[in-house]
């Protein structure tokens, strides 16, 4: 019996580890060949890979050490991938993978971890630096859509940084519906229909 049950229990363990040769071991993954273990796409890891189930010590990390972007990252602890902009401050940005609508570009960058928002100028020298750094019209954090007029931002603070372009913010359009903010070129914002795909930068701090 003690035998049997010494077999029953080597079997579960085998469970817990699968070394790989080739991806085509990993179904839809990908083998990593530094540990033969399987991993998968995961965006919230700096690597952009996860190790995944049976990958023994290594099971559900980030592939190469990197930091996981998920909710327990601490302030002032940022993933692979961002940097420090010219004369805007000590938080670091990440340009956004492609032009999105201002809710999928919120949601993006605060699905990272919770010191990671849609970024928000604070002063004209940090609103210069995100528009050169995208080289586009860019979605920053801030929007009306619960009340017109009045400006919040994605930590649902008042905005009081608010340098409107000339006849800014006109909320045109035969049913208006222009809620969110974007920046343009030189250091000036105005208000957008929040469905127009646009670029953005994601802010860690």
């Amino acid at each position: 019996m003690r035998a049997l049950a010494f077999l029953a229990l080597t079997g579960c363990l085998r469970t817990t580890e699968f070394k790989c040769a080739t991806d085509t071991d990993c179904s839809d993954g990908k083998c990593e060949t530094t540990t033969s273990y399987c991993s998968f796409t995961d965006s919230s890891c700096g690597s952009g890979r996860r190790y995944g189930d049976f990958s023994g010590s290594l099971t559900k990390q980030c592939v190469g050490g990197d930091i996981d972007g998920g909710i327990d990252v601490p302030p002032g602890v940022c993933p692979a991938g961002y940097t420090t902009l010219p004369n805007a401050g000590s938080h670091k940005y990440k340009v956004t993978a492609s032009a999105e609508t201002w809710t999928t570009q919120r949601d993006r960058c605060a699905s990272e971890a919770t010191n990671i928002y849609l970024a928000l100028p604070d002063d004209m020298a940090e609103l210069t630096a995100i528009v050169t750094a995208t080289g586009a019209r860019t979605w920053v954090g801030i929007n009306d859509t619960a009340a017109e007029g009045t400006y919040v931002n994605v930590k649902n603070m008042p905005q009081t940084f608010l340098p409107w372009a000339s006849g800014q913010p006109d909320n045109v359009g035969s049913m208006g519906g222009e809620d969110c903010v974007a920046a343009l070129a030189p250091g000036q914002i105005f208000d957008d229909k929040c469905s127009i795909a646009q670029a953005a930068i994601c802010e860690c701090e």
